[in-house]
Formats: structure tokens, C-alpha cells, sequence
């Protein structure tokens, strides 16, 4: 005779298997959450690495320090070292920023006035063309 499982006691079987997964994914997650944190990596590549870890510092530190404290650069030309080269420029530099701050006013309300009747009109034209 073949005898048919109770129902109930399957049902139970299942629900029980079901809660000792649950449990299980959920303690895997909770060791995998802690082993793949990026501080216990970090803390255990420097623990396993320590001399790559410090030379590798030092040469950060070595290339910051020079990145941030290099000095000018070295005059390559003798024309540069003279002081009458150095005065033109000067001389140059002041003329142009000058003129530019006199300038600049009028060519910002040229460029204003321009442009202003220039989208004027294009928004114009836009909105007097018939839909498509």
C-alpha cells in the first residue's frame, strides 16, 4: 500500500527547513558583510603588506612634497636675465591691461546691445512662423 504523506507534517517540515535557511543566508551575509568591509580589507592588506604599504607612502609623501614645494622655474634664455627684456614686458602688460579696462566697458555694452536686437529678432521670426 502506498501511503501518502501527511500534509500538515510536510508543511511543517518545509516551514522549518525554510527558517534554517533564513537563518543561515543570514549569518553568511552578516560574515561576508564584516569580511568584505573596506576598513577590515584595508586593515588586513596593510597587516599582510607592511613594507609595500610604507614604501608606498613614502613615495606619495616624496611626490606630494615635490608637487607642493617645487620651485620656480629656471631661466633658460639670457635675453630673459636682462633687465631691460624684463621692463618691455612690464611695460607691455600694463599698456594691455590698461586699455583693456578701458575698452572693456564699451565693447561689453556693444556686444549687449547686439546681441539683444540680434535674439530679438530671431525670437521674433520664431514665433511669426505657422506651425508645421
Amino acid at each position: 500500500m502506498d501511503r501518502k504523506p501527511d500534509r500538515k507534517a510536510l508543511k511543517l517540515a518545509l516551514l522549518s527547513a525554510l527558517d534554517t535557511a533564513r537563518e543561515d543566508i543570514s549569518t553568511h551575509a552578516g560574515r561576508a558583510r564584516e569580511d568584505y568591509h573596506p576598513g577590515t580589507l584595508m586593515r588586513q592588506s596593510i597587516q599582510e603588506n607592511k613594507v609595500i604599504w610604507a614604501v608606498g607612502a613614502a613615495v606619495v609623501g616624496f611626490v606630494a612634497t615635490r608637487y607642493f614645494f617645487r620651485k620656480p622655474p629656471v631661466v633658460k634664455f639670457e635675453r630673459d636675465k636682462k633687465p631691460e627684456s624684463v621692463k618691455k614686458r612690464t611695460l607691455a602688460a600694463i599698456i594691455r591691461t590698461g586699455l583693456w579696462s578701458l575698452a572693456s566697458a564699451q565693447l561689453m555694452e556693444l556686444a549687449k546691445n547686439h546681441l539683444q536686437t540680434l535674439v530679438m529678432e530671431r525670437v521674433q521670426q520664431h514665433f511669426q512662423k505657422p506651425p508645421r
